[in-house]
């Protein structure tokens, strides 16, 4: 995913670490880069060379439930910092040296999270899957019939205690339920669409 804004030296403290590292910003994802800290040396290690491998963290824009800035003077010393609060019940902080920086981040993610003006701006309208998910039909994935099949549930088969109903193959008995309902085989549809003014 192209980064459009690339910011180097940004602290990230997350679960009381703090780490140094880039700060990449993709139109649906914050990306934080850091490098992978080296295990102490051992007298029986041997040193390898290359680069430094970097770990990354992904936040999704959409994940993110509070997003605050925290602006300090340049005289203060302090450096400004973003605080991000996860959905997923994550804390982050980001420190920036430079006010004007920590702003148009702030800016940045607040456009692409707060002021979308319609959906088709949302991740799912621009993604473009792999050539091997464009091959995999998801719909196809799961056969309910087969699936009750196999634990022995057929439309033939009422004297098991279960059967198949298709009241609501147009979804036009409960639009939330699916085409093909399973219901014990002492139930009719008649009491089916009684019951249904209850649910």
């Amino acid at each position: 995913m192209e980064a459009r804004k690339v910011i180097p030296e940004v602290q990230c403290i997350n679960g009381g670490l703090t780490t140094t590292g880039t700060l990449r910003l993709t139109d649906f994802h914050l990306v934080f880069c850091a490098p992978v800290p080296e295990p102490k040396d051992t007298p029986d290690s041997t040193t390898t060379t290359g680069a430094p491998k970097t770990r990354e963290s992904w936040i999704s824009f959409t994940m993110i439930s509070q997003f605050t800035l925290r602006p300090t003077p340049p005289t203060s010393g302090i450096p400004s910092s973003i605080r991000l609060k996860g959905r997923d019940f994550i804390y982050v902080a980001f420190n920036f040296m430079d006010d004007k920086i920590a702003r148009e981040v702030f800016d940045f993610v607040k456009v692409r999270t707060c002021k979308l003006g319609t959906v088709q701006k949302l991740y799912a309208f621009s993604h473009k899957p792999s050539k091997h998910e464009q091959s995999v039909n998801g719909w196809e994935i799961y056969d309910a019939k087969a699936e009750f099949r196999r634990q022995g549930i057929s439309e033939k088969s009422t004297d098991k205690g279960w059967r198949i109903t298709w009241i609501n193959k147009d979804y036009s008995f409960c639009d939330t339920y699916p085409a093909m309902l399973v219901v014990p085989s002492s139930i009719s549809d008649n009491v089916l669409k009684y019951a249904k003014d209850y649910r």
